[in-house]
């Protein structure tokens, strides 16, 4: 065996024992790369809140909660489509808004393009109550709410929502790519999504 190609073997040998090493120590899986975390739960999307935060909860309830899941969030004050002043907490695919009374809305996306980080992972798989996810078509959202999913273009661009019976209730909706059957959605929430019209 001559010298150099002992060499290049133990190299290439080194390099998939770090590749090796580097994709079990951070929780990776060359085989079930879609698996989900086994400290994770999906994430339900609903007309109160999410799994992680209610509406009503404080900022410093949810922003605890979130920030131990996600990491640092962006914060920063907005006069929403309410005309009230309110406090905004973004990650990278999640915007919530609070109000003197608590958490009043939510929008989760677009996707993140970096899709390993905690919040990624979440808002990936996040999905309502029907199971409608970020990146399922139109199509699909009225095979999952019937007459119910309203889609209809906006001063905001293709908005929808789903219409519900009960009073003072916040119905869930958002946005999409557009009008047509094969469009996709590209955002999901409830509540003061802090637009502005």
């Amino acid at each position: 065996m001559n010298e150099v190609g002992a060499r290049r073997r133990t190299r290439a040998a080194a390099a998939a024992l770090l590749i090796f090493l580097v994709l079990t120590g951070s929780g990776c899986s060359l085989l079930h790369g879609d698996e989900e975390p086994a400290d994770r739960d999906r994430l339900t999307l609903s007309d109160d809140g999410f799994s992680l935060a209610e509406f009503g909860d404080s900022i410093e309830q949810a922003s605890g909660r979130l920030r131990e899941r996600w990491g640092p969030e962006e914060v920063r004050e907005m006069v929403c489509e309410s005309s009230a002043t309110s406090r905004i907490l973004a990650w990278d695919g999640v915007v919530l808004v609070f109000n003197d009374r608590g958490l009043a809305g939510y929008l989760f996306g677009p996707r993140a393009d970096d899709p390993i980080t905690p919040v990624a992972w979440d808002v990936g798989k996040a999905s309502t109550d029907q199971g409608l996810r970020l990146g399922d078509t139109v199509a699909r959202a009225r095979e999952l709410y019937g007459r119910n999913f309203v889609l209809t273009e906006t001063s905001l661009g293709p908005e929808w929502w789903v219409e519900t019976d009960a009073v003072g209730e916040h119905s869930i909706r958002g946005f999409a790519t557009g009008l047509g059957p094969r469009d996709t959605i590209a955002r999901i929430g409830a509540g003061d999504l802090c637009a502005v019209r």
